[in-house]
């Protein structure tokens, strides 16, 4: 008996004896139900009639019940897996495997015995985690191996029509260029020459500046303005300034408004009218006859978060609904042939979706192809309680320019010109002469120390024009050098360098101002003029016990 008392210690469960009533009783139990019921041995004396089916988890009792029953009424052996209640809230996973035992005294009995397959349950649900982990985890690779793949893809297409749209306009430069060697060029052809290059010029820095744009705002460092701003205005310079383009279409423009308008907003002119601008000009270029309209209309919406919505609709090609989802995307044209038919990069549209966001509003497209399509344009407009509404916008009347003093053309300056390219000095050093001012060039940063030390104490500069990006020392070491060695006279960074954070490094390193490449005159000669006012004559500056005035040691 002892022998059989160990094997049953060592079973992995409880080996059981169970009436085959109702209930199905405990008759005799190992103590190993102690383990998987938390309830002491003494709760399953005969007497206490504790039955198994009480014992069993709610949910799976009654299937239990049903099994237990038919294999009674077959006297059968059964294996059936179950949940058993126990006393800390937690089931454990059980084999019953038994079979019913012949009469005895008159009654059914079951012999069997408990297994414990907890650990087991758990195994194997961690396995089944670790499966259905396992498969998400493949889903999700494969997801971001196909948007990678796509991301790929688009902007190979992008790099291609990149490369067509910058060779485009470089074949035209470069190629009427050539035409002005031509001697039997007549003064008339020429100046087609310079103008067809002047055009291709400007096209292909929109297509920079549109590039540079989307990567400032995907860095988040494209600022936006909240100002006071004239909407109508803003609405009736773009349709003026994109006139000339409808004309040579021969496509009708117009401008309506819909509901009386603030005669102010807070907003950001400059990004209001870019969006628009874009918008319009799409409008334009995909339209080939018919019209295009710009309805405006302001939506108070009882004074919160009122909004002015412009819809930009033209009679042109249309977008297929398959193509829409796909248009505010970046690198990604709705159509490659129709980028390649009509031009553009793609990115003004995706420019213009995330300006909208920015501008407190969103940009929505509706289209039916060959009918048309209309783009439509919200931004918030700030409180407008106390703004006066103009009733006919189209009598509006401008209000008189504030504090417009006419452009200073002249530049009485002695500024030193650093820049490594020789085509770029002679074009710079020409406007600034131009412009009447005393010209001296420096080919990098040390020359460039070396011509202010040199010229400290007879002649100083007045102003500094400093290309960042050159050979032997660049502007970003001269400038500080400068600094640190105690020139206060203003430098103004002139470079290539446009991307987002290059005027802040430009800035950190002692520079006053900041200009890109390509240069436009006036504003070149305007930003100098303003630089030359602030800059007056320099204070002595005191260092390391040595007066400095505007002196810099050669290197």
């Amino acid at each position: 008996m002892q022998f059989v008392a160990n094997v049953l210690d060592l079973l992995p469960g409880a080996a059981y004896r169970r009436a085959g009533d109702e209930g199905y009783p405990f008759l005799s139990v190992t103590p190993a139900i102690e383990r998987l019921t938390g309830r002491p041995l003494s709760d399953f004396a005969p007497y206490r009639r504790i039955g198994a089916l009480e014992l069993i988890h709610e949910e799976d009792r009654q299937r239990v019940a049903r099994e237990l029953s038919a294999a009674i009424d077959e006297r059968r052996c059964f294996e059936i897996e179950y949940r058993l209640k126990h006393v800390d809230g937690a089931p454990r996973h059980v084999l019953d495997r038994g079979r019913p035992a012949p009469p005895l005294g008159g009654a059914i009995h079951i012999d069997g015995v408990l297994v414990d397959q907890t650990a087991l349950k758990r195994a194997e649900q961690r396995a089944s985690d670790y499966e259905i982990a396992m498969k998400s985890a493949a889903q999700a690779l494969e997801g971001v191996a196909a948007q990678a793949e796509a991301a790929a893809r688009a902007k190979s297409e992008f790099i291609a029509n990149m490369s067509h749209e910058i060779r485009t306009p470089m074949t035209a430069i470069l190629g009427f260029a050539d035409l002005m060697f031509d001697p039997r060029q007549s003064p008339s052809d020429r100046l087609d020459c310079i103008q067809t290059i002047r055009r291709n010029g400007e096209y292909l820095l929109e297509l920079i500046n549109g590039i540079l744009d989307l990567s400032r705002i995907e860095a988040g460092r494209l600022p936006v303005e909240q100002t006071s701003c004239h909407p109508i205005e803003v609405m009736q310079d773009v349709v003026q300034l994109m006139q000339v383009r409808a004309d040579s279409k021969h496509i009708e423009l117009h401008l309506a408004f819909d509901t009386p308008m603030p005669e102010t907003i807070r907003s950001d002119p400059t990004r209001l009218r870019q969006v628009l601008i874009n918008l319009v000009a799409n409008a334009i270029k995909f339209t080939e006859r018919g019209s295009v309209r710009v309805r405006a209309r302001f939506e108070p919406r009882d004074g919160r978060d009122p909004r002015l919505c412009i819809a930009v609709a033209d009679t042109g090609i249309g977008i297929a609904p398959e193509q829409i989802g796909r248009l505010f995307e970046p690198f990604t044209q709705a159509d490659g042939s129709i980028t390649r038919r009509f031009g553009g990069s793609g990115l003004g549209l995706t420019i213009s979706k995330r300006l909208a966001h920015m501008l407190g509003g969103e940009l929505t497209v509706i289209s039916t192809p060959r009918r048309g399509s209309t783009f439509t344009l919200s931004v918030a407009t700030g409180p407008t309680d106390g703004v006066r509404m103009i009733e006919a916008p189209h009598t509006y009347i401008r209000p008189a320019p504030r504090d417009t003093a006419p452009p200073v053309q002249r530049l009485h300056a002695r500024v030193l010109l650093v820049e490594d390219g020789p085509d770029n000095q002679r074009l710079i050093s020409f406007i600034l002469r131009k412009a009447g001012a005393d010209v001296t060039l420096a080919c990098d940063g040390k020359s460039a120390i070396e011509q202010i030390g040199a010229n400290a104490a007879e002649s100083p500069f007045d102003l500094v024009l400093m290309d960042m990006q050159m050979p032997i020392m660049d502007g970003y070491t001269a400038t500080r050098e400068l600094r640190l060695r105690g020139y206060r006279g203003r430098i103004i960074a002139l470079t290539a360098h446009a991307l987002p954070g290059d005027r802040e490094k430009c800035l950190a390193s002692g520079c006053d101002d900041y200009l890109t490449k390509p240069i436009v005159a006036a504003e070149l000669i305007g930003r100098l003029q303003r630089q030359a006012v602030k800059s007056g004559p320099p204070a002595p500056h005191l260092e390391d016990g040595i007066l400095i005035q505007q002196t810099v040691s050669p290197v």
